[in-house]
């Protein structure tokens, strides 16, 4: 396998350490995460999953082609080359850049065969493969934009909802996608700044790093699928726990107000729809009561929706 192969298979994952959650995830005591009504087959399974993207040549000739493209590219549009030019292939190859000639290469329209054949592959926060993924031509350039940042800190991760096909023989399940868009929890800070200046920019990304961690999951558990919505649908819930923590009115001087303690998602079926409660525990940190909120969620289809925002509510048992 040469440097290409290699790093083409492993340019995307992300190995970074990943800080463990300040608050205790409880699972709901079912015996299954997932309900399947009769008219769901369980070889299509229902996906709502964030991840990162990396690729795989499907061929030593496309991987060939992909290196014809990168030397025309460097090569000021030469269509011939002489033997001189495998030295700049080598040096590119050892630059450690992979991402971004990807990028350049299969964001150009004249290189769109190249992205068609490539196999795309979604993996999760710690380097897992998740998904083989089957894009349409238009979701195509998504997923090429998710390979333009290089660095670690500024990698793009896509939201990827569809069907997930399993037993084709393959290693991982192939993901029909139905929709697919960047997302980021900047993205979410950016918007609940826009809608209250007033908050604090560190505190508030500190509150939504935290909270939107909890989408490092397969997404393919009606648990996972109605977190994974509201965390990306949902901005009640980050602007409701930044305000426990940080409210003047609740806390004292520079001790918070309470933190998130817990978060317990509990699918049920309601008639013919299945919903999905996620309760948040939050506990004090000034000697009053803690309190617990909740939001509802219809996961019953493939685009799952919001039946209750974010409520407080009263815990009874």
């Amino acid at each position: 396998m040469n440097d290409f192969s290699k790093a083409a298979g492993f340019a995307n994952k992300r190995f970074s350490q990943h800080s463990a959650h300040s608050f205790v995830w409880q699972s709901a005591r079912m015996e299954s995460d997932t309900i399947h009504p009769g008219t769901i087959s369980p070889m299509h399974e229902l996906i709502y999953v964030n991840g990162y993207i990396r690729t795989e040549f499907t061929s030593i000739g496309l991987e060939k082609e992909f290196e014809r493209c990168v030397l025309f590219q460097q090569g000021e549009g030469r269509q011939y080359f002489s033997d001189g030019d495998a030295t700049l292939l080598k040096a590119t190859k050892h630059r450690g850049k992979l991402n971004e000639e990807l990028y350049s290469i299969l964001s150009k329209p004249q290189n769109a065969y190249i992205a068609r054949e490539i196999t795309w592959v979604l993996v999760s926060e710690y380097g897992n493969d998740l998904y083989t993924l089957k894009p349409s031509e238009s979701q195509l350039l998504i997923l090429i934009e998710a390979l333009k940042s290089n660095d670690d800190k500024n990698k793009l991760s896509v939201m990827v909802v569809g069907r997930a096909v399993y037993g084709n023989g393959n290693d991982l399940a192939e993901l029909s996608i139905s929709k697919v868009v960047e997302v980021s929890s900047s993205s979410i800070v950016e918007a609940l700044r826009a809608k209250n200046p007033s908050m604090n920019k560190d505190k508030l990304e500190s509150v939504v790093q935290e909270i939107f961690s909890l989408c490092v999951n397969n997404g393919d558990t009606e648990k996972d699928r109605a977190l994974n919505y509201i965390l990306h649908n949902n901005l009640e819930i980050y602007e409701r726990s930044y305000e426990i923590k940080y409210d003047t009115r609740i806390s004292k001087g520079s001790q918070p107000g309470g933190d998130l303690s817990a978060v317990q998602v509990i699918p049920e079926m309601s008639g013919k729809r299945i919903l999905a409660k996620i309760n948040f525990d939050y506990d004090s940190n000034n000697g009053s009561p803690g309190q617990s909120w909740f939001s509802v969620v219809d996961v019953s289809d493939e685009f799952p929706f919001l039946l209750a925002g974010f409520k407080r509510y009263l815990q009874r048992y």
